[in-house]
């Protein structure tokens, strides 16, 4: 995140939990963060991940799914931080910090590099306005950014393939903190991130240059929470208790490696040590001339110091000294090897850990389903265009119930149990509180979810009604003309304590959607 940026999105979100309470937080991956914000009737949850380079921060009103085990950080924040009241909110917006004063417990840091810490008082140089450089020193200097490290490399890069004139004009408004809207600009990883600045259409055209000069968002809170919560949710697919499983296995796994490793290097080091018996053995070799050797001796050394040197007498005194050597120099080898070993045992430990929190790869799609999106799909430079397409991988809490798996036409996902039993677990223990849930209205029937990748996903109508098609060809509607189909968010669907399995109460139905039932459409819907 740009400095700038992070400017902006810090002036307007301190209003929002200035005199609010901070409540649970949540750590529902590794390295993600949940805090819970509540001010008065209102409740938001603030998406935090720390991190060098691909950090996030932002608003959603979605509360996004919670594990069982909130994780070890946040039930270290939860006790020192649950339940405080935000009595101020400081952005040191230059070294991507916001801080929030709790009063009497801390002072708390959320630091978009380092993470969250808790301190007894706001640091005195919190927050203070950095300088900014002259525009001949960005345009000239490559290293003017180790004196303004705010000047990130967009902003640089920006800043040079302007116009001298707009270019000093721009640098003026990002001193300022002037902003005359918001951009998601995709950056050369391909990752869009928002900019206080129009995105280049290419070489040689200036901004605008396409007639399109309006900014995709005049709310710096929007345009953060359509960059960085697709991207937190995606680190949340997941499963937390299989990741936390991995991680314990290998790094119990390697902890017993690296005991074996110290074990080798301590006999290992005996063995070299054996070389200074050697030199002391072949410094006094003529003392054993024509004798039989004794099981041990204690000769000098040729830099000083006496040395027992175990001796075999079975063998001549050369032989000793050459077995001595031999030793040694095995020894010595032996070492070399094991810090390859440990260096490559650090590195498989590094990718094992990597890989546990890492999300599933684009190989477990789910069988059958359609090809990505052709090129004209793609969002442009903006990081804008087209909507996003959806996740095509069938998620491992899916893969273990009693359920039949469908893609739409659109490339989304959508289950529907098979029993009663089926479709409670559906909806308790599959679904995400941001997916779509639909049942055949006033009849009985199989529910159906239908997934999303993140709350602000946007679903096709056709995938919509197609849903809701399969909703009614499992149900007491299937032979009817037209079927009216419920659909809600699965977080306001709630199951009946004692009810029966499949019994739920609707708290907020989003829409009624009227299809068509048709037979044929689970046959070419259906994955294989």
């Amino acid at each position: 995140m740009d400095a700038p940026f992070f400017r902006a999105l810090a002036a307007a979100l301190c209003p929002r939990l200035t005199g609010g309470r901070l409540g649970k937080i949540f750590e529902p991956a590794p390295g993600c963060l949940v805090f819970a914000c509540k001010s008065g009737r209102d409740a938001a949850f603030l998406l935090f991940r720390p991190a060098r380079s691909d950090n996030l921060l932002c608003l959603s009103p979605a509360k996004p799914p919670m594990p069982h085990d909130p994780g070890s950080r946040a039930m270290w924040l939860r006790k020192r931080v649950s339940d405080s009241r935000v009595l101020r909110c400081i952005a040191d917006w230059p070294n991507l910090r916001l801080g929030l004063d709790l009063g009497t417990r801390g002072f708390l840091v959320l630091d978009l590099r380092q993470g969250p810490r808790l301190l007894d008082a706001a640091p005195s140089d919190f927050g203070r306005e950095p300088p900014w450089p002259p525009l001949e020193r960005v345009l000239e200097d490559d290293e003017v950014w180790r004196d303004f490290p705010h000047l990130s490399p967009a902003i640089r890069r920006r800043l040079r393939g302007l116009p001298r004139e707009r270019a000093a004009l721009l640098l003026e408004r990002l001193a300022g903190g002037e902003a005359e809207g918001f951009w998601l600009e995709r950056g050369r990883d391909g990752v869009a991130e928002p900019v206080l600045w129009p995105p280049s259409r290419g070489k040689g055209t200036e901004e605008g240059g396409d007639g399109r000069t309006a900014p995709d968002f005049d709310d710096p809170l929007q345009a953060a929470r359509e960059a960085y919560e697709p991207r937190f949710y995606a680190l949340l697919t997941t499963d937390t208790a299989e990741v936390a499983r991995a991680l314990k296995s290998a790094r119990k796994r390697h902890s017993r490696l690296r005991g074996l490793l110290e074990r080798d290097e301590e006999r290992l080091a005996g063995l070299v040590a054996r070389r200074r018996e050697a030199e002391a053995l072949q410094a006094n070799i003529h003392l054993f001339q024509g004798r039989e050797l004794p099981a041990s001796a204690e000769l000098d050394h040729p830099d000083g110091g006496r040395v027992r040197v175990a001796l075999d007498p079975r063998l001549s005194a050369s032989a000793n000294m050459e077995r001595l050597f031999a030793q040694a120099a095995k020894g010595r080898r032996g070492l070399e090897h094991v810090a390859r070993r440990r260096a490559a045992l650090e590195e498989e430990l590094a990718a094992e850990l990597a890989a546990a929190v890492a999300p599933e790869p684009a190989g477990a799609e789910a069988p059958g389903a359609p090809d990505a999106a052709d090129a004209s799909d793609a969002p442009d430079a903006t990081g804008r265009g087209q909507a996003r397409p959806p996740s095509r991988t069938l998620p491992k809490r899916w893969a273990r119930l009693a359920v039949k798996v469908f893609c739409t036409s659109d490339g989304f996902l959508a289950a529907r149990g098979k029993s009663a039993k089926a479709n409670h677990a559906l909806l308790t223990e599959a679904a995400s509180p941001h997916d779509l849930w639909l049942h055949a209205k006033d009849v009985p029937g199989a529910h159906v979810v239908l997934r999303r990748d993140h709350p602000g996903q946007e679903v096709p109508e056709q995938s919509l009604e197609e849903a809701a098609a399969l909703a009614a060809l499992s149900s007491g509607l299937k032979d009817a003309a037209w079927a009216d189909v419920l659909c809600a968010e699965a977080r306001h669907v709630r199951t009946i304590k004692g009810a029966a399995h499949g019994l739920v109460r609707l708290e907020k139905p989003l829409r009624v959607l009227r299809v068509r039932p048709d037979p044929a459409l689970e046959e070419r819907l259906l994955l294989g």
